[in-house]
């Protein structure tokens, strides 16, 4: 649980230096491919990809929407045969200046041969994906989403159509699937320009798998609901899936860009983790959140450091279930569930922690040194010593805030 709270009255960012040096270093390449185009090193599934969402251009073995500022690039990751049947399995990657991460999909497709697999995994992307990030960036419908941050409203716009894929048998009872989780979707929604969300459902013999990701973060709750309508299907016994991809975009109205980037999140993050590492007692322990206090120059994300990446290195070693929300405490008592996906820093710290375990490969004794400072390792402990089994620990994160705490 974060020991300190924000203290500093944060006013309005000014443009990202970051951002506007990434933004025009795509206007300068944009202006280069409007001069030329190189076809040159240009993957085939590009071309398929072209080749079933016209206007794009190649240079520099990618394909570029140029009036929507979007840049296409992808690659076989493997491909297989099994009983006469070929899949391949595609990875394609989706960069703009709204998105402050890249949008990477992944596609299957099938085929009598390995050719004909990746043509139609590479026309699955281009229809079902693809087409609608580029309706959603030039949508001008009225159709919004409004969701309250903070006593801040944010306003997304809602794109006229979604790209739909479903597969198997026929489901007589079938229904639009973000229709379902409509009206909770504006739970998971905080400051980001763009939201991009994955749903899925699929049935056989029965049984249902659902899932549900909201900038690739899984969110559970959303994922439940999503596989008790699975279940309602007319025929939950032949296979059947489900599958649809949403953008939705922040009016410029409402939005404001956050004053720190990805990378930094993730660098400040791992200097969290050192810091940590050096708690060895009472003393050093309070001198190290001291230190966390000024990390950067931004208090609500020093707040959000020291509060969450001693729980989440703990989940990632421990492999314990959280619920996707954490529980802020304001300075008069009230409680306020936040959602993961409304916290932008959560999920680069998540990536920086998995990025660090994997790259130093700590021992559990160093390991130990942060697990020890989270509430998650105390809640561990405990059940532990009540002989209860650790798989069915759910845990939940509160943090203190006080009245100038802001959500980036």
């Amino acid at each position: 649980m974060g020991l300190f709270s924000s203290k500093k009255k944060t006013t309005p960012a000014a443009p990202n230096k970051n951002t506007v040096k990434a933004v025009e270093e795509v206007a300068d390449e944009i202006k280069e491919i409007e001069e030329v185009e190189d076809t040159e090193n240009v993957s085939e599934i590009l071309k398929i990809v072209r080749g079933k969402c016209e206007g794009g251009k190649f240079f520099d073995g990618c394909l570029y929407y140029l009036n929507k500022e979007l840049k296409v690039s992808g690659e076989v990751v493997k491909t297989k045969e099994q009983n006469g049947v070929f899949s391949a399995q595609l990875s394609f990657k989706l960069e703009h200046k709204w998105f402050d991460e890249t949008i990477t999909e992944n596609v299957v497709g099938v085929g009598k041969d390995e050719k004909l697999a990746i043509e139609n995994a590479a026309g699955m992307f281009a229809q079902g994906t693809l087409n609608f990030v580029i309706i959603a960036l030039e949508e001008k419908g009225e159709n919004f989403i409004e969701t309250e941050l903070l006593g801040k409203k944010h306003i997304f716009r809602k794109p006229s159509s979604y790209g739909v894929a479903k597969i198997g048998c026929e489901n007589t009872n079938s229904k639009e699937l973000f229709a379902i989780i409509e009206d909770d979707i504006v739970k998971y929604l905080g400051t980001k320009k763009v939201y991009w969300i994955r749903l899925y459902v699929a049935c056989s013999e029965n049984k249902a798998v659902a899932e549900v990701r909201v900038n690739n973060v899984h969110c559970v709750t959303l994922s439940q609901k999503l596989g008790e309508y699975a279940k309602s299907w007319s025929d939950t016994e032949k296979y059947h899936s489900e599958r649809e991809f949403v953008l939705l975009v922040q009016k410029d109205e409402t939005y404001e860009e956050c004053p720190y980037t990805r990378e930094i999140a993730m660098r400040f993050t791992k200097r969290t983790i050192e810091t940590l590492k050096e708690v060895t007692d009472k003393e050093s322990h309070q001198a190290a959140y001291e230190k966390l206090k000024t990390l950067t120059s931004w208090q609500p994300l020093n707040v959000e450091l020291a509060a969450f990446v001693p729980e989440i290195y703990c989940e990632c070693i421990m492999k314990i279930s959280h619920v996707d929300y954490v529980v802020a405490m304001l300075p008069n008592g009230e409680k306020i569930e936040i959602r993961k996906t409304q916290l932008r820093s959560y999920s680069y710290m998540a990536n920086a922690i998995i990025n660090y375990i994997k790259k130093t490969k700590p021992s559990q004794q160093e390991s130990f040194k942060i697990i020890r400072l989270s509430s998650t390792g105390e809640a561990i402990n405990k059940a532990v010593q009540k002989g209860e089994k650790q798989e069915d620990l759910v845990v939940t994160t509160g943090y203190r805030i006080d009245d100038n705490y802001v959500i980036w």
